[in-house]
């Protein structure tokens, strides 16, 4: 992995701030690390965005 611009770490950090404000923003793929980190199984829940966010907010254990 290389190193990233300073133009690219004011851009992340920006996106991070804008998604932990609002969760229906994050991608697919940052709601299933959500959940990862979080502890929540998600093996049995639709691959719609909808259903991630919803699954998050219930905290499925």
């Amino acid at each position: 992995m290389g190193l990233i611009s300073f133009d690219q770490t004011k851009r992340l950090t920006k996106r991070r701030q804008e998604v932990a404000e609002d969760p229906a923003q994050m991608t697919k793929r940052e709601l299933r690390a959500l959940a990862e980190k979080r502890g929540i199984d998600l093996s049995e829940v639709a691959d719609r965005k909808s259903d991630l966010i919803a699954a998050i907010r219930e905290g499925r254990a």
